[in-house]
Formats: C-alpha cells, structure tokens, sequence
C-alpha cells in the first residue's frame, strides 16, 4: 500500500452553504494527475457543527469533531477513480478574515481504504484555504 500523493492536491476558494439541514462546506480541488487520470474533484463535508453560518465571525476559533460514527461528526467525501471515499475531519481552524473570505485549516483523513482506490492507504492531510459564504 502507498500513501496517497496529497502534494498534488490544491485546494481554490471553498464555499460555507447554509441550507434548511445544517451547514456544509465545499472545498474545489484544481484538476490533478493520479494513475494517468485527471482528476476534478472537490471535498464536500455535511453536517457541519459551527455556532454561526457567518464565516467572518469564526476568525481565530478552532473546532473538534469526532470521526465516524461517533455522534456530532463530520459527514465527509472526496470523489476520485469513480467512487465516493470518507473524509474524516478532526479540526477546523479559522484564521484571520480578508475581505469576504476567511482561512481555514482543516486536518482531514481520506478513507480511501474503505472503497479500495488503487493501493492507496489511509492518507492524513491538513488543508489550508480560504472559504467565503454562500447559499444554496
């Protein structure tokens, strides 16, 4: 098994969407090279626990979650080589706002064991970003 090249991954201005269900966060990914296949993708997490859907005001807070299953975790995926894997999120951390946006730091686990991509292990990976409000 092999970890995942997570140094191809880079991450564009991600979006927080309140929606009549709770919050959720997209993070696009620019278009990558994994076994000889472009990938466009990007990283979507549902169920988002945050005290407000104004991104500007979680400037320099820092949230944990429990992984799957454990009640109050982050429902998390990645679609790569034609099936969805879990994205586990440990923490998010906001960092200071700029403009309409805000960084963001999130320590992320892709399962990619779970649906057997390639020889690919369970690869940790800590985003970094920038994300700005939306609606759905």
């Amino acid at each position: 098994m092999r970890d995942f090249p997570v140094e191809k991954l880079k991450p564009l201005l991600g979006r927080l969407i309140a929606d009549p269900v709770g919050l959720s966060i997209e993070i696009p990914l620019a278009p990558f090279t994994i076994d000889q296949e472009v990938v466009e993708t990007s990283i979507f997490l549902g169920g988002v626990s945050l005290p407000t859907t104004d991104v500007l005001k979680l400037a320099g807070q820092t949230f944990s979650f429990p992984v799957n299953p454990k009640p109050g975790y982050i429902d998390g995926s990645v679609y790569v080589q034609h099936a969805h894997h879990p994205v586990d999120v440990t923490s998010i951390r906001f960092g200071p706002a700029d403009g309409n946006a805000i960084e963001i730091e999130l320590d992320l686990l892709f399962v990619f064991e779970f649906e057997g991509l390639d020889d690919y292990r369970n690869t940790s990976w800590t985003l970094i970003t920038q994300i700005g409000n939306s609606e759905k």
